[in-house]
């Protein structure tokens, strides 16, 4: 409890004791008045020690900020801490007849450190100046070493190496690139010069790289070539003669019995010799898949290296037939239906699903398997088949068959039977929402992120008036603007996808948190761990705990459990039987722990929630300071939290199937085209119901102002 509370409950004390002396009551209670008034008085003499002892750490601090810029961040939470804790002495003060003092040090400290704004237009003309300056010397050092080299490369000179090269070079995206030959060995490629558009050279030879100096001349190049060249060109004679016998008898190995019987058998087909520089090459092709690997041969070394493995030259047959034994040449969806097999046998073991099973009172029967699907039937209590879930061979679906009816994708179905279920009544007519300003609250857009994509969505927005935080979250799967929401951040940043969610919430968003799920794990470290109380099993398929081969699903039982980082992580991203619905209300549960937990601080925390901050605001993409943090964290701790919304197709949601012109296990018929309807691959996405935006404005804005 602050100062300021103990004070405003002892004056409510005081103010009811005045009442009941005015009616006559002749209690020694009457005397609590001039007691009150003598304990403020204490709690104003040490309130005005600690406030001179924080000051006088202020001043310190202040005074070492002088030397180091790194203090910056510790001088702005005292002087905002000092500037509060003043507010509430002149409250005190004034109870007390007291004049009051101008305790604001906003402004203290300011001047001796700050940067001084660096004008941008200055600062782009600098720049533009320095790199034309840049550009135009490497063009003039690019087009004196061209010319240069093309005529040392065209020249008597060059000629008498017995050498061949086009002088007028290849253009390249970055520069020219001259290939050198030696018609004497079958025109091998003995040497590339390469000149980048910054006028430096690189010149490759068939055993490696000539050094040169980051400023080397044409001139200087041309000494190292004649050099090289003529100590050189005899050994690479040599040692060419030798590698056109190994490609000869590799070329005869290819053609040979074995070897071409493997590659029948596996859909294989070796494609045309390649030479590079270093060496010869042979792609390894799957006539279903495309490359595979090469068959590499050196120039220098003369080894054979298939997929990096030596091959033994005196046995390069056996070798090859070895190797190609284990090239895996099956088609995506073959590898995908033997995968999804393995994973349909587990999930039949898996204690986690069976409980679901038993939950619904349901069992599976046998596994039956056909040449064209693998299908396991699904049984209610009176022994009846309900459904039969099957994988098809042929295409690497899963889907539902109904006895003596048709069947369908396994996620239509789901889906499906989500939608029968009774949603929200939505008003008969809706008002035009336009972005409603957050007078007296304050709105923060949460995100969690994996990888590049955000798959945690959430607004929280925090009402003074009501000392409530309300939580909403918007599910990944949202499709707005022709695109997911959880992929704006990853195309345009958190700036666009706080225009987005403005946007579709009708909200004004002031602040917005990015936190990566690793910066979540350490948070919850650093505080300690939190207090989790599951009110049902959770049961996350999306999570594998693995023995050897044999995997199975993450399995909590109801209960209250003390979770590390790492396990509340798991917990908020799992996503409960496929429900992302589920996991959007259980990671408002994290987010009531998180704040639960917090509100253990105070003001003795000090370090550890500097650490907490420092922690967050490294790891994390957020437009709120850590001044601000600290702030917002003492400010709303003790808020109620509104939890429980999310927006859903069991209230202004609707699910429909997107055509996408990529791989997905969803088939539809889309008829947007010209040439009539056909089938294309599609996802499930999300949008409001009635195709109407303004029923998510509407839903948002009712919760907010409930």
């Amino acid at each position: 409890m602050s100062y300021l509370t103990i004070v405003v409950s002892l004056s409510t004390t005081c103010m009811a004791k005045k009442k009941l002396f005015r009616k006559g009551e002749k209690t020694g209670k009457v005397r609590l008045l001039p007691f009150v008034t003598a304990l403020l008085g204490l709690l104003l003499v040490i309130q005005m020690v600690s406030f001179y002892k924080f000051k006088q750490d202020f001043l310190y601090i202040e005074d070492i900020a002088k030397k180091s810029t790194t203090m910056l961040d510790e001088m702005g939470m005292a002087k905002d801490y000092l500037t509060s804790f003043g507010s509430d002495l002149n409250e005190i003060r004034s109870y007390l007849l007291l004049p009051t003092t101008d305790y604001d040090f906003s402004k203290l400290g300011n001047g001796t450190l700050a940067d001084e704004e660096e004008d941008d237009l200055t600062s782009l003309v600098f720049t533009f100046v320095e790199q034309l300056g840049a550009h135009e010397k490497n063009e003039k050092l690019y087009s004196e070493n061209f010319e240069k080299i093309q005529k040392f490369l065209g020249g008597e000179e060059f000629l008498a190496l017995g050498l061949s090269v086009d002088p007028t070079g290849k253009d390249t995206d970055d520069g020219a690139l001259f290939k050198v030959t030696d018609p004497q060995s079958s025109d091998a490629l003995f040497m590339e010069i390469f000149l980048g558009d910054n006028g430096k050279f690189d010149v490759q030879t068939y055993v490696g790289v000539i050094e040169l100096s980051d400023s080397a001349s044409a001139e200087e190049v041309r000494g190292e070539i004649l050099r090289y060249s003529g100590e050189v060109i005899e050994k690479f004679r040599s040692d060419m003669t030798q590698v056109f016998v190994l490609l000869t008898e590799l070329d005869g190995v290819f053609a040979g019995e074995s070897v071409q019987a493997i590659l029948a058998e596996k859909s294989l087909r070796i494609g045309s010799r390649i030479e590079n520089i270093h060496d010869f090459r042979y792609s390894v092709d799957s006539l279903s898949k495309g490359r595979l690997m090469d068959v590499v041969v050196d120039k220098a070394d003369f080894f054979v290296q298939v997929d990096e493995k030596n091959v033994d030259k005196a046995d390069l047959e056996g070798g090859l037939v070895q190797i190609f034994e284990g090239v895996d040449s099956r088609t995506d969806i073959e590898i995908l239906v033997e995968e999804r097999a393995k994973e349909l046998s587990q999930i039949m073991q898996d204690p986690g699903f069976l409980k679901v099973l038993e939950d619904a009172g349901f069992t599976i029967g046998e596994k039956e398997e056909t040449a064209d699907r693998i299908s396991y039937p699904i049984i209610d209590e009176d022994g009846e088949i309900l459904r039969s879930l099957y994988l098809d061979k042929r295409t690497s679906e899963v889907q539902v068959e109904v006895p003596g009816g048709g069947a369908e994708d396994l996620a239509m179905a789901t889906h499906d039977l989500s939608v029968k279920k009774k949603t929200m009544d939505l008003p008969v007519q809706l008002a035009s929402y336009n972005i409603e300003a957050a007078e007296g609250r304050v709105n923060i857009l949460l995100c969690g992120k994996h990888g590049s994509n955000v798959d945690t969505i959430m607004l929280a927005s925090f009402d003074s008036t009501k000392r409530s935080i309300s939580l909403v979250s918007i599910p990944r799967d949202l499709y707005h603007m022709n695109r997911k929401v959880n992929s704006i951040y990853a195309d345009f940043g958190m700036y666009e996808m706080v225009n987005r969610l403005e946007d579709i919430t009708g909200q004004k968003i002031d602040h917005y948190v990015l936190v990566d799920m690793y910066a979540f794990r350490d948070i919850v470290d650093l505080l300690g761990g939190i207090t989790v109380t599951l009110e049902e099993d959770l049961i996350d398929p999306t999570y594998k705990t693995c023995d050897g081969d044999k995997c199975s699903t993450l399995y909590y039982k109801a209960g209250t459990y003390e979770f590390n980082g790492t396990e509340a992580l798991r917990v908020a991203r799992s996503r409960h039987t496929t429900s992302d619905y589920s996991r959007a209300e259980r990671q408002q549960i994290i987010i009531e722990a998180l704040k639960d937990k917090a509100k253990t601080f105070g003001v003795g925390d000090a370090g550890t929630l500097f650490k907490l901050a420092n922690t967050v605001i490294d790891a994390t993409e957020t437009d709120i300071s850590p001044d601000e943090a600290i702030a917002y964290f003492f400010r709303y701790q003790n808020f109620d939290l509104d939890r429980g919304n999310v927006l859903s197709t069991a209230n202004v949601l609707a699910s429909e199937k997107e055509p996408v012109n990529y791989f997905t296990s969803l088939r539809i018929d889309s008829c947007a085209g010209q040439e009539g309807c056909k089938p294309q691959y599609a996802i499930y996405t999300l949008v409001p119901r009635a195709g109407d935006w303004n029923v998510i404005r509407w839903y948002v804005s009712s919760i907010l102002n409930d």
